[in-house]
């Protein structure tokens, strides 16, 4: 009886590593399909990282262009120059809208008393009246233009008054082709206001791709801090399954010297 207890238990023992193996190797097999996908994602997500990259510094590299020719078209303005265009009390076509749109651009930074802005700094009104008491502070009208461009980068430019400054550029665009003919100073501040619109664009893309990219690198660090879990647990198992080899070779091994002994 003895010898087929004895038999019994190492057969017993043997089926239970041979279990314990196999649910330990299927582990280790799903931690290298793991391993695979997470390298392969964190070679996408570097590749990603490095196009934003690229486009960044696209973005940045034009930017500095477009502001560099924009304030040339204004770098020899003089608030006498801007004060004249307000004596119009029928301004000549293009010029109501060419001024309406520094009427938002400058709105919440020229002073209240100029432009009256509500709390998201939009203009009160935009009408014609406004536009001449804008255009007749001319000092203050050439520096709130030098300060456009601290507003955009800041992130500090209301997008809704962008979005209306784009809305007015496109909608007399043929307006805004006559005024070459009209005046050298509106000529020059129409050629600013294209180039703010663009530098605004830009900014946005830039901070678009810088955004992306942070959050792409989240994303890597992530994937990297679990590849890392992932072999340390694939470690960890490995020497399990080591450990349940051994004691199945000794198990198998006692096994075939007892039927021998019988």
């Amino acid at each position: 009886m003895m010898k087929y207890k004895i038999t019994d238990h190492n057969r017993f023992r043997v089926d239970s590593l041979a279990h314990q193996l196999e649910q330990v190797n299927e582990e280790i097999r799903d931690l290298v399909d793991e391993i695979k996908k997470g390298v392969d994602l964190a070679k996408e997500l570097e590749l990603t990282i490095l196009e934003k990259k690229g486009f960044f510094n696209n973005h940045m590299v034009a930017a500095v262009s477009v502001i560099h020719e924009a304030e040339k078209e204004i770098k020899d303005l003089k608030p006498q120059d801007i004060s004249v265009l307000s004596l119009y009390e029928n301004p000549p076509k293009g010029l109501e809208p060419l001024i309406r749109c520094y009427v938002y651009l400058l709105g919440g930074i020229v002073p209240q008393s100029v432009i009256e802005v509500d709390i998201m700094d939009s203009p009160i009104s935009t009408d014609w009246k406004v536009c001449k008491k804008l255009l007749r502070n001319g000092k203050e009208f050439i520096e709130g233009l030098y300060q456009i461009k601290g507003r955009i980068e800041k992130f500090k430019m209301s997008h809704e008054n962008m979005e209306y400054v784009k809305f007015i550029h496109i909608e007399s665009f043929n307006e805004f082709e006559t005024i070459k003919t009209l005046s050298k100073t509106m000529f020059d501040l129409r050629g600013f206001l294209q180039n703010i619109i663009s530098y605004y664009d830009l900014i946005v893309l830039a901070r678009e791709n810088e955004t992306d990219i942070e959050r792409t690198t989240t994303q890597l660090e992530q994937t990297s801090t679990r590849l890392l879990q992932a072999e340390e647990e694939m470690n960890k198992l490995k020497e399990k399954s080591d450990e349940i080899y051994k004691e199945l070779d000794l198990a198998t091994t006692k096994s075939s010297r007892f039927h021998r002994k019988f």
